[in-house]
């Protein structure tokens, strides 16, 4: 297992700067999703930590070593690829064993590596057949496997799941935990996939034009957000604009009224702007007794999403979407008016 710190990096393409002064620390068999919107720099931190690119600034560290200078052969890795990256010409066992010929595994053990590493993703069965006779699903096993059976001290995946349909990334998700868990490999994993990175990761660091605006467990970050950038893109998240009438305890003054908010916001003042975030999920439909936060809305649509319903509602606070159970719901038609509330201890506060 190895340790990763991650100091100060950055990296320009031309005029373009992809990172900037990005820090952070991976422990020793940690799971870290690396998530954020198309362009905002994951992959190219991925390939920075992988040594097929330098930084201009900044260092990579395992185990406490600097690595800036380490060719990618040295530095122990297993990569797996979006788009798998499989030889055509080679069979599956062929791919795999391609990989540890060309780190010079000593021949006695390479055959078994490969068929151990193919038995792990379940493929030894398909040993011998070539890439385009496998479905994806089964190619992306075979990329694992290849990444594997090198026993890395550090295993890399960028967006490995994102060319297969729901079905098969929920398998593979459950894979690609359950051999990084066996074999506590400390793991990079890049995704945009915003419920890939919830259920696999030990840590989440969210990047946005370059730069890491939030790291932690997944749910530090999806619970308590430090910004509307976060709260919208690590799930979904209403917004309310307001204003602060009381510190302790924190009130809001919306458009509709006061809100009580049990969270506090840094370095808050009487008068300042905010912005309120709380979760779709957490908008309550059916509030009793003396709750706070209580609006009336119509209900504008109600959607079917199987074991959820998603209702969007006009409310004096603007558009809301709540979710719920399915039955929860069911009754509920469009045109109605009906009674809502948002819990207090559910209310984030942002800075606006």
């Amino acid at each position: 297992m190895t340790s990763i710190e991650i100091s100060n990096l950055s990296k320009s393409f031309g005029s373009a700067r992809v990172l900037a002064n990005v820090s952070i620390k991976i422990a020793s068999g940690e799971f870290c999703c690396l998530v954020g919107p198309s362009g905002c720099g994951k992959t190219t931190l991925l390939r920075l930590v992988a040594g097929f690119i330098t930084g201009e600034s900044g260092d990579i560290l395992f185990d406490g070593k600097s690595v800036k200078d380490l060719p990618v052969a040295d530095r122990e890795i297993g990569f797996v690829f979006q788009n798998y990256a499989l030889w055509p010409h080679m069979t599956a066992y062929q791919n795999v064993l391609f990989g540890l010929e060309a780190r010079k595994v000593l021949k006695n053990e390479r055959a078994p590596r490969a068929h151990a590493a193919l038995t792990s993703v379940q493929m030894d069965l398909f040993r011998n057949r070539y890439p385009h006779e496998l479905s994806g699903g089964q190619q992306q096993r075979v990329a694992i496997a290849r990444a594997l059976a090198l026993k890395p001290k550090l295993l890399l995946l960028d967006e490995p799941l994102s060319n297969l349909d729901t079905k098969l990334r929920e398998e593979l998700r459950g894979v690609i935990s359950d051999l990084q868990r066996e074999h506590s490999i400390t793991t990079i994993y890049v995704t945009h996939d915003q419920h890939d990175a919830l259920v696999l990761a030990d840590k989440l660091a969210v990047l946005s034009e370059g730069r890491i605006i939030q790291s932690g467990t997944p749910e530090s970050v999806y619970e308590s957000p430090l910004s509307a950038a976060v709260a919208g893109f690590i799930g979904s998240a209403n917004f309310i604009q307001g204003e602060i009438v009381s510190i302790t305890p924190l009130k809001v003054r919306c458009a509709f009224g006061v809100l009580d908010v049990a969270s506090s916001i840094s370095d808050a003042k009487i008068g300042h702007e905010v912005k309120l975030a709380i979760r779709p999920s957490y908008v309550s439909l059916t509030p009793t007794g003396e709750c706070s936060n209580r609006l009336e809305g119509i209900v504008m649509e109600n959607r079917y999403f199987g074991p959820t319903r998603r209702i969007v509602l006009e409310s004096q606070a603007g558009a809301l979407v709540a979710e719920c159970p399915a039955e929860q719901a069911a009754h509920i038609q469009t045109g109605q008016k009906i009674s809502i509330a948002l819990p207090p201890h559910r209310l984030v506060a942002l800075a606006a």
